[in-house]
């Protein structure tokens, strides 16, 4: 009893506030309270009623316009299958129509082919025709050319030859009668000197005589009678005797053009191009002379009044095959071109002209 009265006497402020609280909830003032919640929430229910009116009439009109929506979607959607169906049938004329456009093209085109092809085939016919005709005329021009080209350079070799022959009769005419008169000369003093001086001089001829016999060749071919389809008569067969004498000496001056070799004699001619000597040729490499068998071929001239030589016949010696390496060549070709430097010698029994005797 004294705790409880002890607690009481502790907690008295507590309990007194709460007392006083409850005194304030059941007094006149909870009724006034409750008066103004209720028609606070009369109020929120009419206006929730109202409300309510508002959202159902909107879900009517929010219907009845779904319900338009979805006719006038159905009469659309009937619409566009009734155009789609349309285009489809659109379509398949179209797809007919292009295939059969394709067929068309297709033979079109294989006979526009076939026509290009024969057009094309004929123009190149004739062009072919025309340059055939074109280089033929051409060639005509050029082997005229040539052909006259060839015959007045043969025409100045002819000449130039003839006039070189000409000299060289002279000189060998010259030649002969110098020696004419040093055999007579030869002869008389040897009759002179020697006792017996007539028997050597007739035994040195007949020497003499017997070599240049036995120096000479003879070559004979007899030629008989060919039959023909029907035989030929006694009287109308003939005998062809040819006789050909070939001396060591003539053989010295066949001249080799093609297989230029030590030995070989060849023609010596000047070259205006190549302002050089070189040898006449058929070889694909070009054979030009040594200046030093220039000047032992006496053809080195330092003199202006003194007209070139333009051919002489000489013996090759010697061959070099030589590369051009520099642009700026003597010879005016181009570089790496092959060529050949060749030494050549008189022929023997030629005496150059320093060596002669004034006649």
């Amino acid at each position: 009893m004294l705790d409880l009265r002890a607690e009481l006497t502790e907690n008295y402020d507590f309990f007194k506030e709460s007392f006083t609280k409850l005194r304030e909830l059941t007094g006149p003032t909870l009724s006034d309270r409750l008066k103004q919640v209720k028609d606070h929430y009369d109020a929120e229910l009419a206006s929730s009623k109202s409300e309510h009116q508002c959202f159902v009439s909107e879900l009517q009109r929010q219907v009845e316009e779904y319900n338009k929506l979805e006719a006038l979607h159905r009469e659309v959607k009937d619409r566009m299958a009734e155009d789609l169906a349309s285009h489809q049938k659109e379509r398949e004329r179209l797809v007919g129509e292009v295939a059969g456009l394709e067929e068309k093209v297709k033979t079109v085109r294989s006979e526009t082919y076939k026509e290009g092809i024969i057009a094309m085939e004929l123009e190149k016919n004739r062009l072919s025709t025309e340059y055939e005709e074109i280089i033929e005329s051409k060639l005509d021009l050029l082997t005229n050319g040539i052909n006259q080209k060839k015959e007045e350079e043969c025409a100045r070799l002819r000449k130039e030859l003839e006039y070189e022959m000409r000299i060289a009769e002279i000189e060998r005419n010259c030649s002969m009668k110098w020696l004419a008169a040093e055999r007579d000369r030869l002869r008389e003093y040897i009759t002179k000197t020697l006792p017996d001086g007539e028997s050597v001089c007739k035994t040195v001829e007949d020497e003499i005589k017997s070599a240049l016999t036995a120096e000479q060749g003879e070559y004979s071919e007899d030629s008989g009678f060919i039959p023909g389809d029907t035989p030929a008569s006694d009287s109308e067969r003939k005998d062809v005797n040819v006789q050909t004498r070939i001396s060591l000496r003539s053989m010295d001056r066949m001249v080799a053009i093609e297989d230029i070799v030590e030995g070989s004699t060849v023609l010596v001619i000047w070259n205006d191009r190549h302002n050089a000597y070189m040898l006449f040729s058929s070889s694909t490499y070009s054979h030009f002379v040594k200046e030093s068998s220039v000047r032992r071929l006496g053809l080195a001239t330092t003199l202006p009044n003194v007209p070139r030589r333009n051919w002489i016949l000489g013996k090759v010696s010697h061959l070099d095959l030589c590369i051009i390496r520099k642009a700026d060549n003597r010879y005016r070709l181009p570089v790496d071109t092959r060529v050949y430097r060749v030494d050549v010698e008189p022929l023997e029994g030629r005496i150059p002209r320093s060596e002669r005797p004034a006649t």
